[in-house]
């Protein structure tokens, strides 16, 4: 996995692709709406310097051309209603993925001011993505937290810092330019078992027919938009179920895995377990802040350890295992959106057809310290094959100070 790209066009922020338009469907001098916060507006039919304004939810245009022999993104259009400020150009180029013959139901637009009582915060030093639940006259609380994989350790993947909002869901997402079979899809033929292995998830077979894919579902099952200026690094899950989603992400955990095969990594997307993204999936709505830092990892109390390999959750002396992580229940469906969680599982519901999987994925909720070590004779022999704290190897002075993993301070 260590070469999976997962880039998209990293110019544009969608919200939600509520009516999707095939390029070769659309009417010339037809009037469609723009269904992202915010889209590009360009002066030519690439991607380059050349944006000259950005489109807002639900302004009006007109699509006056396109080729439907190239296999790219734009249409040419017309600008009917807008109130933002656009340069001058000969001709104005979209990204057809964004207009919609319809305006977005009032109720989605609803949702998305909808304030979450959550934020997250992924720390790229040390591979961890944390969820906390906000409070404003006490310490935030700890409800989730898991292994991430960020981008590989080169200047054009490494995963951005910065300030970000979940603009809108994704299931079974597929990139624009469809190098990537999605997870599943209406009319390709179903993705390999739960028992499966990695290579098969690379077979001819599980590709969408006519195109030159290198793996099926590599966005796993539900991916979250992020904005502004996210540059196309999403938050998403990963290849295959459970144990193999697990290893893409952590490895198998093994002496050996850790201490001797190098982590791979995405085009600066972050990856989680499938199970993982479905449970965030669940909880977090659009709007919810992400906060993604680089950071040395500390507690405000005494009692939080870990090891140079892995996390080991700490409990405080009150505490019991099972009141700090809780079971959640998914049912996987095959349609295209909505959630993943349940209640409960029906055993009559497991013989329904529309159902991919159903499981239960244990809710780690236990702050635990993702050791800094300094760089050294050891951390440079095992640089990218064990978590020290410092994915990118940075010196000390480019860390963004500490961070409090119990109180997300």
């Amino acid at each position: 996995m260590d070469s999976q790209d997962d880039e998209v066009d990293d110019s544009q922020e969608p919200e939600e692709i509520q009516v999707e338009v095939k390029k070769e469907d659309m009417r010339l001098e037809k009037k469609y709406y723009v269904h992202a916060s915010q889209l590009n507006v360009r002066s030519e039919m690439e991607i380059a310097n050349n944006i000259v304004g950005r489109l807002e939810l639900d302004d009006e245009v007109i699509v006056v051309g396109y080729d439907t022999a190239k296999a790219d993104d734009f249409v040419e259009i017309k600008i009917v209603k807008t109130n933002r400020e656009i340069k001058d150009a000969a001709n104005y180029y979209v990204a057809y993925q964004y207009l919609g013959e319809k305006k977005l139901p009032r109720k989605v637009k609803q949702q998305r001011k909808k304030k979450s009582e959550f934020f997250v915060v992924q720390n790229i030093a040390t591979k961890k993505l944390r969820v906390y639940r906000k409070f404003a006259n006490k310490n935030h609380v700890l409800v989730f937290e898991d292994w991430i994989l960020p981008g590989r350790d080169t200047p054009s993947t490494r995963s951005i810092l910065g300030r970000f909002k979940i603009l809108g869901w994704n299931k079974f997402y597929q990139d624009f330019k469809r190098n990537y079979a999605p997870w599943y899809k209406k009319g390709l033929i179903d993705p390999p078992g739960p028992n499966s292995q990695m290579a098969d998830w690379k077979l001819p077979k599980y590709m969408e027919p006519g195109r030159d894919q290198s793996y099926r579902g590599p966005f796993g099952w539900y991916l979250a938009h992020l904005a502004p200026q996210a540059k196309g690094q999403w938050m998403h899950g990963t290849i295959g179920y459970q144990e193999l989603s697990k290893k893409v992400i952590e490895g198998d955990g093994g002496f050996f895995e850790k201490m001797f095969k190098k982590d791979g990594g995405s085009a600066g997307c972050t990856r989680m377990t499938n199970e993982a993204i479905t449970y965030l999936r669940d909880i977090l709505p659009e709007g919810t802040p992400v906060f993604k830092i680089y950071a040395k990892e500390t507690a405000s109390e005494d009692g939080f350890s870990t090891t140079v390999f892995d996390g080991i959750n700490p409990l405080k002396a009150s505490e019991t295992e099972g009141e700090r992580i809780q079971p959640f229940y998914y049912v996987l469906t095959k349609d295209p959106s909505g959630k993943g969680g349940a209640k409960s599982i029906d055993r009559e519901r497991l013989f329904n057809e529309n159902i991919i999987t159903t499981g239960k994925y244990m809710i780690d909720m236990n702050p635990t310290i993702v050791n800094y070590y300094k760089k050294g004779f050891m951390t440079e022999k095992l640089k990218g094959r064990t978590n020290f704290g410092n994915l990118y190897y940075l010196d000390d002075d480019q860390f963004q100070g500490e961070f409090q993993v119990d109180k997300a301070f």
